[in-house]
């Protein structure tokens, strides 16, 4: 991803890319405008994040913490239901645990002294309960191997072989639901908060 968006802005001097991690970004403190976390809050060090992001923020900096479900597609609700159907039985493993509401895993965020205010995305004036985007067959497949839980059912299949033929079987699968459609409109349905820390700029 940083690659990619080294080569869309490179002539766009006003941006400059950081790798480094969450925990430990290494900016200056209240040096921010805004933090942007975008589907990885429930696999960082949550407390480490907290710490960091409070740091680095200016005071009435804000931080937009968000998710998206996965998506569904009007047009073809069997394979909606047959998409969770594969997600809640065949590719959850026994040892497989719930990770929690976005809400409940900011819990100890939003109580922080630092937040003066936090608002769910769905409050934002304007801000839309999903985006939309075309996706085929392919790319439907790949979202779908990039997902945890299908990646941990993955690792339990023995050898190479078992693996692709099961993501072989997969696409066939997806073809059948896509019934010659290039591509479908599928809707990813967004949950997040806004969160301002306490001061003015």
């Amino acid at each position: 991803m940083a690659e990619r968006a080294r080569l869309e802005c490179a002539n766009d001097s006003r941006i400059s890319i950081l790798t480094t991690s969450a925990e430990k970004t290494g900016l200056t403190t209240g040096t921010v405008d805004a933090v942007l976390i975008a589907s990885a809050y429930h696999w960082m060090n949550r407390p480490a994040v907290n710490d960091e992001l409070l740091r680095i923020l200016k005071p009435g900096g804000a931080a937009l913490i968000f998710e998206y479900r996965f998506p569904i597609v009007a047009a073809r609700p069997k394979l909606n239901e047959w998409i969770r159907r594969q997600f809640n039985t065949l590719w959850k493993l026994p040892e497989q645990t719930p990770r929690g509401k976005l809400k409940e895993l900011l819990q100890a965020l939003l109580v922080r002294p630092e937040v003066k205010q936090w608002r769910p995305l769905g409050d934002l004036p304007g801000t839309p309960p999903f985006f939309e985007q075309q996706l085929t067959v392919e790319a439907l497949a790949g979202l779908i191997f990039s997902q945890a839980r299908f990646e941990s059912y993955s690792r339990s299949l023995l050898g190479n072989e078992a693996r692709a033929h099961h993501r072989t079987d997969i696409g066939a699968r997806l073809h059948e639901f896509f019934d010659g459609a290039e591509a479908l409109a599928f809707e990813f349905p967004l949950r997040g908060f806004l969160i301002e820390k306490r001061g003015h700029y």
